[in-house]
């Protein structure tokens, strides 16, 4: 998986070589509510993160762009706990690379669509009313996972706004009775340099 971000990555600075380059500071709030199933868990529930990152940004043509968002991405979810009796809720932080490809609709607007290559950094818990805590055995969930974002974005000038969805297509549930496919709604925005 590794050798295909590096593959695609290189892929695009190769075919943007001449292309003109932007640079984006971006950030804003994710609100997860991945797919759960998982027999220790009931009624699983969406949470409220946030993500901050970098969009480079190549520009093919006045209407095709190519951006390669690279994010730090706080994701997860909030179940009661079947054993213990208790809320428990999860938090993924990932390393996520998004290359998308971008077609703007006149001068302000544009939508787009790409995969979502994300990379576990680490998985902390909160149990009750227990303070949060890094899981030392993270083999709840694998270390990568892959998707399909879509979404808009809206330029104000220098300024952008952007509102994406991603929809996670496999398991990240290591275990054999766990199945989890992240589910990701971002709301943001950010400076074009």
């Amino acid at each position: 998986m590794k050798k295909v971000v590096l593959l695609m990555l290189f892929a695009v600075c190769s075919l943007t070589a001449q292309a003109q380059f932007h640079l984006g500071l971006e950030g804003g709030m994710n609100i997860s509510n991945p797919s759960v199933d998982w027999d220790q868990i009931d009624n699983s529930s969406g949470t409220i993160g946030y993500y901050i990152g970098v969009m480079p940004k190549f520009k093919l043509s006045e209407s095709i762009h190519i951006n390669a968002d690279i994010q730090y991405s706080l994701k997860g979810f909030s179940a009661d706990e079947a054993v213990l009796n208790t809320d428990l809720k999860t938090r993924f932080h990932y390393l996520d690379i998004i290359p998308q490809l971008e077609f703007l609709l006149g001068e302000s607007f544009g939508l787009f669509v790409g995969p979502d290559f994300s990379f576990k950094l680490k998985v902390d818990q909160k149990v009750g009313d227990d303070g949060w805590e890094e899981i030392d055995d993270i083999d709840l969930i694998k270390g990568s996972d892959f998707g399909a974002t879509f979404g808009g974005r809206v330029y104000l000038g220098k300024l952008y706004l952007n509102v994406s969805y991603t929809l996670g297509l496999i398991n990240v549930g290591e275990e054999e009775d766990v199945e989890i496919k992240n589910r990701n709604l971002q709301l943001g925005g950010g400076l074009m340099f």
